[in-house]
């Protein structure tokens, strides 16, 4: 909507009152995700409004800035501006407008629980519409006090205010009026637990909605109806009732009133114990609070979900979620959903046997049971102050003292044992701080911390030297074997895989030595004879070949010397080492990468090294020679790296004595420029030669050829889509899985999504930071479009944080893998994900029993088979209902539907709506109904037709089967 708003505000530059009124509706919008840009927009408006000289424009957006101080807490600032505004207005004698600030100050005083002040301003604002005779806006005010005695719990003066409005509605014939004062009369007795009179009171809001033919308020109706069901413990009546609220909003609801409806009908279907569809309804109703900013919604969604996996066996994801939802509803401070969260997350934590936690979360669940008990029990003693019978009331209230009195000593004796522990952890800690302080002296913690840095460096250099012994153990045979030519060539393939990987990460590992070296100042500078001019363009050399496959053109240029000068080759070599890989890391094919060398005088040479890259931005330039420091953190990021080699530079130059700078302009390139330190070499210094670069094998892949998917014979295995953009280990996955399965792969999220719907595989395994498109992104995409939500999907990645991991879950995969992982787990992963999918079409093909049980379907977690179940029966007695029906009615092909219901139930549509069918004719004769009646009621033109089938699956005839019944066998 702020798109919106902001595309309409360009587009109209005229300075009238129209533009105030889109100025101060973005700003309101906005006020839920930036507060400095509402305050901005509002700022605009007020000052357009005062320039135009219109007093209803510059009264809007005084409100509106009382309404931005209000959500900052600022009350006094914010009832100052009110009542300014009401000073002003009353000396125009505009009655409306006054009405209009008052009820913005009465919202204001009910946010303070002000509710005196409040209702006596609405007591001023009611004599003022009565004379002015406004009926519309005396409807307003009867409406805005009832729900102020509501907040103050006072529901019997709330009755008679609602009870008015609604009278003065259906005295003018106010339609929209009357709907909205029988919904909060619905709503105030569902308060007051007087549920008969509130479903009445519904159901007249539902029935003048649907006169009225507004489908928002048919929708709101349903809502409210079926709010006050489910306040009753009827969850199955509630779910009719929200299933059709949320049919008729999707249409043309907001984002936060469709999210709504989906998380009420989550709610109610996860109390009757529908867990999947319940988790369903919870995911889309999440996806659309994304945009939303509302945070007690988003805690509300959250416990839900937490909820359900927790009823689901799931205790870790209950967990994740839980933790989000508990977080959120402190913020706001909301007590029901904190509540509703720590007994979740204490349960959870108690199965998963960490007991500190399931206590901790307990001792919240108490505090927030018992506050709400404390609130619960003093609006029920208000509704009992209202009542007729006064002993009757007394003994209640006495009773309920008493409860409270019972609940208080208990909560005192909890609480006592909670401060008891508290008071225990923090003396100890409190003795453990002083016997520190007293035992510490300022040089003993000098000579501590320059113990612990010289233990971190040695470990740092022990442990990177600990891993060169086996790097060397899997280089050494790989060079080996790679030399016997009698091996087959995909052997030979992977020892080339296994020869450069290990080089590389060899060359890491050295890397981060160097730096631990320079970081405990151990690294000294070597010097040797030389001719540096030459030795640079003998580096550069090494690179040729991986500029060629790359189709990228390296140059050298320098000026030639015939002097020898004194260098540190092996620093050299490293400084160019590493500006050249990450030139040709960055730089595109038919790319261009510069080398440029000369001796500028007799003690420094200048060397620049200048790529046509992909540049980098102004705000992360200075930031590149940090360690470890990647200008790309994103998932999409299309480029790796560790971070090492540019620090490393930097290090090493300035250890030589040289400096390096560096420019850059997004999409037009890189260039380095370096200073470093020559002396010139005496005849007869005795110093050796520089030792000439080798080349160690630059990370630069070999381009493997990718077995064809279709080449494959098709024989009935499973399909699994790879989607991986690192080609080593997408083939890599894909040679391990041709074994059992098809293997298609695809090398990011993009092209993944479009053979996903070419080819509705069984299985995706998918990377998560992809370039393009993203692994989550990826999930949220097949699992909400109908012709591949019944696809399953595993998340490989390395992020394994559980933040990652609720992302992973929110977006509905079934499962997640952390890399490095073990080949067998995810083939053990992949086999038990099709074993389910495998006995669910094993169930569909057994043959039918002789006697079924009452209902059908039997339970199913597949929403897609439940909503074709749905449609079946919608049409059963039809005879021209076929599977191009069935398709036109899911809304997806004819093809596609034939290739789901293969997957699924291991049948054709066609099988599938014939079981359906005879499935019911069953149910109808157990019922006593006639063969040629059940016949047509389940689509069957002719009654022999129908009684050759049903003998062809049951093995007796319609009348056999019903003599059977009859004689109780």
């Amino acid at each position: 909507m702020a798109d919106s708003l902001r595309f309409v505000l360009r587009h109209r530059p005229a300075a009238d009152t129209t533009r105030v009124y889109l100025l101060n509706l973005l700003s309101k919008v906005m006020a839920d995700h930036n507060l400095t840009a509402a305050d901005s927009l509002n700022r605009e408006a007020l000052r357009l409004a005062q320039r135009l000289g219109h007093l209803s424009s510059e009264v809007n957006s005084l409100m509106r800035s009382a309404d931005l101080a209000g959500v900052k807490k600022k009350f006094a600032m914010a009832e100052t501006i009110y009542r300014k505004t009401l000073q002003r207005v009353e000396a125009k004698k505009d009655t409306v407008l006054l009405c209009t600030i008052q009820t913005g100050l009465v919202n204001l005083l009910q946010s303070q629980d002000r509710y005196d002040d409040a209702l006596a301003l609405l007591a001023r604002q009611r004599k003022l519409v009565k004379a002015l005779g406004n009926k519309r806006l005396l409807i307003g005010n009867l409406s805005e006090t009832a729900d102020t005695y509501i907040a103050r719990g006072n529901y019997a003066r709330a009755l008679d205010n609602e009870l008015a409005a609604l009278s003065v509605a259906e005295e003018i014939q106010d339609t929209l009026l009357t709907i909205q004062a029988n919904s909060s009369l619905g709503l105030l007795y569902t308060i007051t637990k007087d549920f008969g009179r509130a479903l009445d009171y519904q159901h007249k809001a539902l029935d003048l909605a649907r006169l009225f033919r507004n489908t928002y308020l048919v929708s709101i109706a349903l809502s409210r109806t079926g709010e006050t069901l489910l306040a009753q413990d009827k969850p199955q009546p509630a779910v009719d009732y929200f299933r059709q609220a949320l049919a008729i909003a999707r249409p043309f609801g907001s984002a936060t009133m469709i999210a709504t409806c989906e998380g009420d009908l989550a709610d109610a279907l996860e109390r009757t114990g529908t867990y999947p569809e319940a988790l369903m309804h919870s995911y889309r109703s999440w996806a659309y609070l994304k945009t939303t900013g509302s945070q007690s919604m988003k805690a509300w969604i959250l416990a839900l979900l937490s909820r359900t996996y927790l009823h689901t066996g799931r205790p870790d994801s209950a967990v994740l979620l839980g933790r989000q939802s508990f977080q959120l509803a402190r913020q706001v401070g909301h007590k029901e959903y904190g509540r509703d969260a720590a007994n979740v997350l204490a349960e959870a934590y108690a199965r998963l046997n960490n007991y500190k936690k399931a206590y901790e979360y307990q001792g919240h669940y108490l505090a927030y049971r018992d506050s709400l008990l404390n609130e619960e029990t003093t609006r029920r003693i208000a509704i009992l102050n209202n009542q007729s019978d006064m002993a009757s009331k007394q003994a209640q209230i006495a009773l309920l003292q008493k409860n409270d009195q019972l609940k208080a000593i208990e909560t005192k004796r909890q609480r006592l044992i909670l401060w008891s522990l508290l008071a225990v952890v923090l003396l100890t800690l409190a003795l453990v701080v002083v016997l520190i302080r007293n035992n510490q002296h300022k040089q003993q913690q000098t000579d501590h911390l320059r113990a612990l840095d010289e233990l971190k460096t040695r470990f740092f250099s022990n442990i990177t030297h600990e891993f060169r012994t086996p790097l060397s153990l899997i280089i050494l045979p790989a060079e080996q074997l790679q030399q016997d030519i009698t091996l087959p060539e995909p052997v030979r393939r992977s020892l080339t895989g296994i020869h450069r990987n290990a080089r590389q990460l060899l060359r890491l590992i050295n890397q981060l030595l160097d730096l631990s070296k320079l970081e405990a100042g151990s690294v000294v500078v070597t010097q040797v004879t030389g001719r540096p001019v030459e030795f640079i363009g003998q580096t550069v050399d090494l690179f040729r070949s991986a500029a060629e496959e790359k189709g990228i053109r390296l140059e050298f240029s320098s000026e030639p010397s015939a002097t020898d000068y004194l260098f540190d080759a092996d620093k050299w070599e490293k400084i160019v080492y590493n500006l050249l890989s990450n030139a040709l890391k960055f730089t595109p094919p038919d790319g261009h990468i510069q080398v440029h060398a000369r001796i500028t005088d007799p003690e420094h040479l200048e060397l620049q090294v200048v790529d046509t890259g992909i540049g980098i931005a102004a705000d992360k330039l200075p930031h590149i020679f940090d360690r470890f420091y990647q200008a790309d953190d994103t998932r999409t990021r299309s480029y790796e790296g560790s971070g090492i080699g540019l620090a490393l530079v930097k290090e090493l130059t300035q250890l030589l004595g040289g400096e390096i700078t560096v420019a850059s302009e997004p999409g037009r390139g890189t260039r380095f420029d370096l200073c470093l330190p020559i002396q010139p070499a005496g005849s007869d210094n005795g110093l050796p030669a520089p030792v000439m670069p080798v080349d160690n094998g630059w990370d630069h892949p070999t381009e493997i050829p990718e077995a064809s998917a279709t080449g494959m014979p098709v024989t009935g295995k499973p399909v699994v889509l790879v989607v991986e953009d690192n080609p080593e280990l997408r083939m890599l996955l894909a040679q391990g899985l041709t074994a059992l399965y098809r293997v298609l792969t695809a090398p990011n999220g993009r092209e993944g999504w479009q053979r996903a719907q070419l080819d509705l595989p069984d299985i995706i395994l998918s990377d998560v930071m992809m370039p393009d498109m993203d692994g989550y992104e990826l999930c949220r995409l097949v699992k909400t479009a109908p012709e591949t939500s019944h696809i399953a999907v595993i998340l490989l990645t390395a992020r394994a944080a559980p933040e990652s991991r609720l992302e992973g879950l929110l977006q509905g995969a079934d499962d997640y893998l952390a890399k490095p992982f073990h080949f067998a787990e995810l083939q053990l992963r992949i086999r038990n994900i099709l074993d389910r999918r495998q006995k669910l079409r094993d169930y569909f093909s057994l043959p039918l029993p002789v006697v079924e049980a009452d209902g059908f379907p039997e339970p199913d977690e597949d929403p897609f088979l439940n909503k074709l179940y749905t449609i079946i029966n919608e049409n059963l007695d039809s005879s021209g209902f076929g599977v191009e029906e069935l398709a036109a009615a899911g809304g997806i092909s004819r093809r596609t539907l034939n290739r789901k219901l293969t997957m699924l139930a291991g049948m054709s549509a066609n099988d599938f709506i014939r079981r359906y069918r005879l499935k019911r004719a069953a149910e109808l004769l157990r019922s006593g109904c006639a063969v040629a009646d059940t016949a047509y009621r389940v689509g069957f033109d002719n009654p022999s037709y129908f009684t050759s089938v049903f003998k062809d699956v049951y093995k007796k005839t319609p009348s056999d089967y019903c003599n059977q019944l009859s004689q109780g066998g």
